[in-house]
């Protein structure tokens, strides 16, 4: 097949090698944030709020706390709405998101995955290259098809289970019982206020990212990351 069609499985085999790469790269940043290696997470930006929704694994004895600014009274009028009496409260943080597990153990064994792929999808350039045939060609370009399926399965598998993360974190006081939150008063508060697809965008960005489709991945990360430059103080972990 490649013997006869030598642009388009080069191509095909750079393009497959550059997007292993990036997701492996991702997968790998993913199980550091586990691990307690907060490499490029910074407060206010959303790889923090991304970690804090998939990753948080307190590393500490005692569990986090954050302060927020709340207002004792909340007037609504018509279109405007006021508040007055801000005092700062503390709330309680889990000691490890509920999804944090099932999330490290997608990125490790993608990262397997995509280990293996990229060997078979170097075997695929060489056989390319090499314009191999019969016996060669089946032991060469066979094995990058099957890892192109198998990846395909397990990415429409892993997108489904993020995918239905969507609903449970839409709004500020699903996604804080999503992570393993009690219930909070200044939780509650805050939720008429937060944007409440904000509050689903580590679920849309992972969709993103798993299902290959890289435009939608930057569109939550920029959303996400104009919504959280807000007066919400979160301690560094």
């Amino acid at each position: 097949m490649c013997s006869r069609d030598f642009p388009a499985c080069m191509y095909t085999s750079v393009y497959t090698i550059v997007q292993i790469i990036l997701h492996y790269a991702f997968c790998a940043w993913c199980v550091s944030l586990y691990n307690c290696q907060h490499v490029f997470v910074k407060k206010k930006h959303f790889t923090y709020f991304l970690y804090l929704t998939y990753f948080y694994n307190n590393c500490s004895s005692e569990n986090a706390t954050f302060e927020v600014v709340v207002s004792e009274n909340i007037q609504v009028s018509n279109e405007q709405t006021y508040l007055t009496h801000d005092q700062v409260t503390s709330i309680e943080w889990p000691t490890y998101a509920y999804a944090a597990k099932r999330s490290y153990n997608i990125c490790t064994n993608f990262i397997t995955l995509d280990i293996i792929w990229l060997v078979t999808t170097i075997n695929l350039i060489i056989g390319t290259w090499c314009r191999s045939n019969g016996s060669w060609a089946a032991l060469l370009y066979f094995p990058w098809v099957l890892m192109s399926f198998i990846t395909l399965i397990i990415d429409i598998t892993v997108t489904s289970w993020f995918a239905s993360d969507i609903s449970h974190t839409y709004g500020l006081r699903k996604w804080f019982n999503f992570i393993g939150g009690n219930e909070s008063t200044a939780i509650n508060l805050m939720d008429a206020f937060f944007p409440p697809i904000n509050t689903s965008m580590p679920s849309i960005f992972l969709v993103s990212i798993f299902g290959r489709i890289l435009q939608a991945a930057i569109n939550a990360y920029r959303e996400t990351d104009e919504s959280l430059r807000c007066n919400i103080y979160i301690p560094t972990c």
